[in-house]
């Protein structure tokens, strides 16, 4: 009878561990501490056996999707940032071959994985090497020079041609704007000088008007000026150069008139049949992109194209800081959101059709395909079709799905596509809000167990996915962005199931619009109305005065540091128990914290960097104690540039806030950039000149009345004035001089030198005329100040009547910095300063570093120029 009862209990454990570890496969993603919730225990099993079966129960799941991933993303990264050469990978691959074999034949498992993952790591970095480095014969990249060349080529239309419409978007310059036509051309033959030689490359173009009948796969003719794409320029900028490269794009075209691109053919070669497939889907999304324009409300026209199509070229600038400071511009951008409620709406249809269990899976993934296709695949759909795609391939299979496999899988499978995706910006936000969603939903899974039905789960798993998601993505937004909104964890949980209808709307009337035009009319009326409750929603947010916060940018290591820990936390997440799990999370947290504050690099010394903004000026100062100022903030050819780079070069500096603005006069091409730069980064402090403020420019009015508006504090200086930056640093106004009036604007100009370690800096701004008479009479008679400087803004953008010898004599610089936007005065500026050495900012921003010592440095993209050791030294 004993023996019985033990040879049952026997069996049943058996039978148990093999349900266990079929459930476990079955949903890997739930918590092992639930996963025999529905398995009856046998009693008789002793304590020990108990402890086994946990013990199946609760091990590690494999996924060799995430190793696999992780080592070709390594690899990639090696090659972006060390470019061996493709046989160091093709040597390194075939010994890791061998290696892995012969450790595999002599039962080394372990060491033969790792010597499998190595050669992941080859296989990364060799395709990044193939696409970004490997060009075959006749390139156009070897035809290519830093000086812009004018030549004749043929090619193919490779992109949809985009229409920049600059005024549209509110952009702001000195003299009317022109619209531009950007898109792609795959070379095919070059013309230069009367000769005609078969090439081979892609290069962007840039027309000046619109070009109505070019499309993806036109041939065409064209002649412009042809040049390799510029390298960094200004600090925190993006290495272009490469950055394009390695996307396959060899350089630039600038086309000064749409009569210049003449369209020769179409799909002229079998090898073009790709291309015919992208024309036929880009003629989809333009007639899909024209209902927009013609049955919504121009606002509401340029958020559905940016919505359904990912179209954002054209939107509104204020729109878009709405969005930006709500901290729901994601929304903006297709994504799995997206990709979720079109494939769920596509699988009820199908479910209400009655289809066949394989056909309920096989459509929506169709038709997810098809809308990316629409959308030309950008990288966060792109990723969300592959996922559901795969999802869908394991549930045709039978078997469940683990998250985590499946969205490694999708990332190696789109970095083996092109792996230049593994840098872009929009996917790496897209796959970190995946995995923090997942992470924070399985979290409090057990809590529904728990609660049973006595509250509705949603909302708190709503909340919990939005949490994750802005936990994962947000150290990510505040490196690239220098901003947090924490407002969108709120706004999130408002907007999102109210942005359900819209999409719906939108996704029928695309529908429509394709199949059944005549039916477009009445939901085309829905989904105008709809929107324009969606924006108003998004306008009182706006009009709360909320807004995002301003951060510093952590350390690279730093950052580095935490998503290494953030991903191991989240693999290793189903074998950590609940409590545990919130503790590991606010413990790694503080940590990395504490070692971001404790060693984030502090520079010690004063840098002042004249940044690189065309024809204009934008001059950052940054104290040794950590002050920041800056000196002007303006484009001749455009406000946005000037706001862009001066903002990456102060997200740059560590630093969330502007503590002092100066705007030196009233002239476009010094302020025409601080609107913009206020709305994105603030500034604690505004000072002027009393000129300034009684300008009766209209920009120059709305400016001041912009800063009233915000509550700035906005101060009127003259000469005599100081400022101090602390840590020894002192700003000293030299100019204007008192309420003396002036007959322009540039007689006015702000004058400020720059103390520190007995050195000084002189900025200057378009001094001319009488004010530039009354500075030199100052500096020459007026014996209590040194009037020699180290370093002189040249004045005017090194104007003539400016730069003139007497200035020279009263200031005797050793360097010289000319802003412009082109090094043609550099010489008669040498001429004048016959001493000193003269540099252009056109070539890339110039920074002037002083220690403690007084020892100088000066320094352009990042290559060092010149050396001033201290006097005493």
């Amino acid at each position: 009878m004993a023996s019985g009862q033990r040879a049952r209990s026997e069996t049943d454990l058996k039978v148990g561990r093999r349900q266990a570890s079929r459930f476990t496969v079955a949903l890997p993603t739930d918590p092992p501490s639930t996963a025999f919730r529905d398995i009856k225990q046998p009693r008789s099993v002793s304590s020990t056996s108990e402890q086994s079966i946990e013990n199946v129960a609760i091990s590690p799941i494999r996924r060799p999707a995430v190793a696999i991933c992780i080592a070709c993303a390594t690899g990639i990264a090696f090659d972006r940032f060390v470019s061996p050469e493709l046989r160091v990978w093709l040597v390194a691959g075939f010994v890791f071959v061998v290696m892995a074999s012969i450790l595999r034949l002599n039962s080394f498992r372990r060491a033969a994985t790792l010597g499998v993952l190595l050669l992941m790591v080859t296989v990364g970095g060799a395709l990044s090497h193939w696409h970004g480095s490997i060009r075959g014969p006749g390139a156009i990249a070897a035809a290519l020079g830093d000086e812009p060349r004018l030549m004749k080529f043929e090619g193919v239309v490779v992109s949809r041609p985009i229409v920049d419409r600059r005024r549209a978007r509110g952009i702001r310059a000195a003299w009317p704007l022109v619209d531009r036509t950007l898109f792609e051309v795959r070379i095919e033959s070059l013309s230069d000088q009367q000769r005609r030689r078969p090439t081979s490359g892609v290069v962007r173009l840039y027309v000046s008007g619109h070009c109505t009948d070019i499309e993806v796969g036109r041939r065409v003719t064209c002649s412009g000026w042809l040049a390799k794409p510029p390298e960094w320029s200004n600090p925190g900028d993006r290495d272009l150069a490469r950055d394009l490269r390695f996307e396959g794009i060899d350089g630039f075209c600038f086309v000064d008139h749409p009569d210049l691109v003449k369209p020769s053919g179409r799909f002229s070669s079998a090898n073009h049949i790709s291309l015919m497939v992208r024309s036929l889907f880009g003629e989809i999304s333009q007639r899909i992109s024209t209902a927009f324009r013609s049955d919504l409300s121009p606002r509401n026209a340029m958020v559905a194209d940016a919505l359904f199509l990912g179209r954002r070229e054209n939107m509104d600038e204020g729109l878009r800081d709405q969005f930006i400071e709500a901290g729901v511009l994601h929304l903006l951008a297709i994504s799995g959101l997206h990709v979720g409620i079109f494939w769920g709406g596509v699988a009820l249809i199908c479910r209400l059709l009655r289809l066949s269990s394989p056909l309920k899976i096989i459509v929506p993934v169709v038709a997810v395909f098809g809308y990316a296709a629409i959308t030309e695949f950008p990288p966060s759909l792109a990723r969300a079709a592959l996922f559901v795609g795969l999802l869908s391939a394991t549930r045709l299979c039978g078997r469940g799905p683990d998250t985590l496999n499946l969205l490694f899988t999708t990332a190696g499978a789109l970095m083996v596509w092109r792996p230049s995706i593994l840098f872009d910006v929009g996917a790496q936000l897209s796959f970190l809000s995946v995995i923090g969603i997942r992470c924070a939903v399985s979290t409090i899974e057990p809590l529904r167990r728990i609660a049973g039905g006595k509250f509705s789960y949603a909302p708190l798993q709503a909340m919990s996915a939005t949490v994750g998601a802005m936990l994962f993505s947000g150290p990510l937004v505040v490196y690239r962005f220098g901003m947090f909104a924490p407002a969108a964890l709120l706004l999130n949980l408002i907007v999102v199931p109210l942005v359900v209808v819209p999409l719906w709307l939108g996704y029928c009337l695309m529908v429509s619009v394709i199949a059944l035009p005549g039916m477009s009319g009445p939901i085309a009326f829905l989904l105008d109305q709809s929107l324009t409750l969606f924006l108003m929603l998004i306008d009182g947010f706006s009009a709360t005065g909320v807004r995002a916060l301003r951060l510093p940018a952590p350390p690279t290591p730093v950052l580095v540091l935490l998503y290494a820990s953030l991903l191991s936390g989240a693999l290793l997440w189903e074998r950590v128990a609940i409590r545990r799990r919130i503790v590991f999370g606010c413990v790694t947290a503080a940590t990395l914290l504490s070692i971001g504050t404790l060693f984030a690099p502090v520079d010690q010394r004063l840098r002042v960097t004249f940044l690189d903004v065309g024809h204009g000026t934008s001059i950052l100062i940054e104290s040794p104690g950590g002050t920041t100022a800056l000196y002007d903030c303006g484009c001749l050819s455009s406000d946005r540039r000037a706001a862009e780079v001066a903002g990456r070069a102060v997200r740059q500096s560590s630093a969330s806030l502007l503590d002092l603005l100066m705007v030196s006069h009233a002239d476009v091409d010094h302020f025409n950039g601080v609107p913009r730069l206020l709305r994105r980064y603030g500034a604690a402090t505004i000072a002027t000149t009393p000129h300034m403020l009684r300008s009766e420019q209209p920009a120059a009015t709305q400016l001041i009345s912009r800063i009233i508006e915000d509550r700035i504090p906005l101060n009127a200086v003259s000469a005599g004035d100081g400022i101090d930056l602390g840590d020894g640093c002192r700003l000293q106004i030299l100019a204007p001089f008192g309420e003396e009036q002036f007959q322009t604007d540039n007689e006015a100009s702000l004058v400020v030198r720059i103390d520190y370690a007995d050195r000084r800096i002189l900025l200057t701004g378009d001094i001319e005329g009488d004010g530039l008479r009354r500075l030199i009479e100052q500096l020459s008679d007026d014996k209590t100040l040194t009037s020699r400087c180290d370093v002189l803004m040249a004045p005017h953008h090194g104007g003539r009547d400016s730069n003139v010898p007497d200035l020279a004599t009263a200031v005797r610089p050793s360097v010289v910095v000319m802003s412009s936007a082109s090094d043609d005065p550099l010489v008669r500026i040498q001429q004048n300063y016959p001493d000193a050495r003269c540099i252009g900012t056109s070539q890339g921003a110039v920074r002037i570093a002083i220690d403690r010592s007084g020892k100088m440095t000066v320094e352009q993209k990042g290559r060092e120029l010149l050396s001033v050791e201290s006097d005493e030294s």
